[in-house]
């Protein structure tokens, strides 16, 4: 599955924030861009791009589809 974002998440300082401007963006969503932003102190479009390169996160327009897999990345020790 391949997605192109076809907007500028960097205008989005937290998850909250973009749940606010985009309803449909689910909690689990939400909740591991957050937990990835703390872990590895990152902005919100920083993690992001991190869960997009490693596979997890998708776009259905501004939609995003998260794969609960991806919360891994912020489960896991920090390596």
């Amino acid at each position: 599955m391949t997605s192109e974002r076809e907007f500028d998440l960097s205008r989005f300082s937290s998850p909250g924030e973009f749940r606010r401007a985009v309803p449909t963006a689910c909690l689990p969503f939400c909740l591991a861009t957050q937990k990835i932003m703390e872990k590895y102190d990152l902005t919100f479009a920083k993690a992001c791009e991190l869960l997009e390169e490693k596979g997890y996160l998708f776009w259905a327009g501004v939609t995003p589809i998260y794969n609960l897999a991806g919360d891994k990345l912020w489960l896991d020790k920090k390596e």
